[in-house]
């Protein structure tokens, strides 16, 4: 008990925020774990209609989704995820996959799907590239050229 408040008392040290959908509740509190000793800000839904309600209006930079969800199909949710925010980060988790599922995720705009069972070393793996390509996108638009076609340098912004 002691080691979990020691853990949500924690400051977040990573300025990420993950939705985790995943109906199976030992699964979920181990991959919020593994995200929260990462520093990253996490909330669970363990249903596909929490999901979408604690998605909208909330800063979430990724979501995490099952496929399998006992109310409304994964890909439904993932589907009016990004009807919502197409640029949010999606990685499907499932213990169910096939040639559907994945051509629809990549449809979708689906960063990364991953087969239950998954290590954590590999969750991590994945997570962890999708953040860094969304930094390298930032840094990119940051760095785009002007009208004239001159790249902007660092000191003409400051």
């Amino acid at each position: 008990m002691e080691a979990l408040r020691s853990l949500s008392e924690r400051p977040r040290q990573n300025p990420h925020h993950v939705l985790l959908v995943e109906d199976e509740p030992s699964v979920a509190g181990g991959l919020k774990m593994v995200l929260a000793e990462e520093g990253y800000g996490v909330d669970v839904a363990l249903n596909g209609t929490n999901a979408l309600d604690q998605f909208r209006g909330n800063g979430f930079d990724m979501v995490v989704a099952d496929l399998r969800l006992p109310d409304i199909d994964g890909l439904e949710v993932i589907r009016r995820i990004k009807d919502e925010r197409p640029q949010v980060k999606v990685v499907v988790i499932t213990g169910y996959p096939s040639v559907a599922t994945v051509v629809e995720s990549a449809k979708l705009g689906v960063f990364d799907y991953l087969r239950k069972p998954f290590t954590e070393a590999e969750f991590m793996q994945v997570v962890g590239q999708a953040f860094r390509e969304e930094e390298e996108d930032t840094s990119d638009r940051f760095l785009s050229k002007t009208k004239e076609g001159r790249l902007i340098q660092k000191r003409a912004v400051l």
